[in-house]
This record gives structure tokens, C-alpha cells and sequence, in this order.
């Protein structure tokens, strides 16, 4: 009887280290994916800020060339019409 005991301990015992063992290398791979997945959202909020800044760049640069060709399109009027005088 002492003998099932001790096998059974031993067997339970070598049980609680496989799931030991098991556990540390999910806690690690939960770990190193939380990691991934923060660097993934920082390098995505990099990219979503830098976006808004390249959109605001390009409205700025909507409205200089409205401003040049609206200019252009007043010199090309006053020269028409002194032309025509």
C-alpha cells in the first residue's frame, strides 16, 4: 500500500511539473504576443498620425494651388483686357 502511495505521489508530482512547465511557456507566449500585438499598435498609431499630418500637408497644398491659379487666372484676365484696348 505504501508502495501505491509513493507512485502515485511520484506520478502526481512529475503531473504538477509537466504542468508547470506548460504553464511558463504559455505565460511567455501570452507575453511575448502581448509585446507583438503593443509594438504592432504603436508602429499603427505611428502610421495613423503621420497619415493625418501628410492630409493636413496636402489640404495646405489644395488651397496654395487654388491660391496660385486663381492669381494666375486674374493676370491672365487683366492681360486680355488691356490687349483688347
Amino acid at each position: 500500500m505504501a508502495r501505491r502511495v509513493w507512485q502515485l505521489r511520484r506520478g502526481l508530482a512529475r503531473i504538477d511539473r509537466i504542468f508547470t512547465r506548460l504553464e511558463h511557456r504559455a505565460n511567455m507566449l501570452l507575453y511575448r504576443t502581448r509585446t507583438f500585438v503593443e509594438r504592432g499598435n504603436s508602429a499603427s498609431s505611428q502610421l495613423k498620425q503621420s497619415y493625418n499630418s501628410l492630409q493636413e500637408k496636402i489640404q495646405k497644398l489644395e488651397k496654395l494651388l487654388a491660391i496660385v491659379r486663381l492669381t494666375q487666372f486674374i493676370l491672365w484676365r487683366q492681360r486680355y483686357r488691356t490687349k483688347k484696348q
